[in-house]
């Protein structure tokens, strides 16, 4: 009795273990399908998230919904690589959405590079613009500097010429009322 005891615990051992190989290997298989649906849904959530977010003209937004868009492409394809290699097959739905997604970013970064040439040769015009002006503006006002230095120089060199005159001026008097007066005072002493 014991024999049978031992064969049937035995047997009810083995049975279990073979149970719980099967069990696991078929749980493995459900996790690849599980982990293959879940990365395509969450690729499904990031295409919309950066549909939303291009919408709201917010770069901040569009940047990080850009980054959890591409994060899911790469997630999904991991998934799919996984399931695809343990016997799974690759749903074309999920393959549109990722198709779809692809696109919409090259799209978006075209979008953006034209953009940004666009940005960009609008706003050197306008550097080159003000640029220009301000050159006009300091050759302007170079121009009336320069004026008012000659102005200046000619104004001295009246003013030079007017002292040196009025001292020419004053000494040819002061020496005519010197001689004037000596001969004046000449004479007063001749008549004595």
């Amino acid at each position: 009795m014991k024999k049978i005891i031992l064969a049937l615990s035995l047997f009810g051992l083995i049975a279990t273990t073979l149970s719980c190989n099967k069990n696991e290997t078929s749980t493995t298989k459900i996790d690849f399908t599980k982990s293959y649906e879940d990365a395509a849904s969450a690729l499904a959530s990031a295409q919309k998230n950066y549909a939303e977010a291009l919408a709201s003209n917010d770069p901040v937004k569009i940047e990080a919904a850009k980054k959890q868009l591409e994060e899911a492409q790469t997630k999904y394809e991991t998934a799919k690589n996984t399931y695809v290699t343990n016997g799974g097959e690759a749903k074309t739905e999920y393959e549109n959405i990722l198709t779809s997604s692809k696109e919409t970013l090259e799209k978006t970064k075209e979008t953006a590079t034209n953009l940004g040439s666009s940005t960009v040769a609008e706003t050197s015009e306008k550097v080159s613009s003000t640029i220009e002006k301000v050159d006009a503006k300091v050759a302007t006002e170079k121009a009336k500097v320069n004026t008012a230095i000659e102005d200046t120089k000619t104004s001295i060199k009246q003013t030079n010429e007017n002292l040196k005159k009025a001292a020419e001026d004053a000494k040819k008097t002061t020496t005519d009322n010197i001689n004037k007066t000596k001969q004046d005072l000449k004479n007063l002493l001749n008549q004595q």
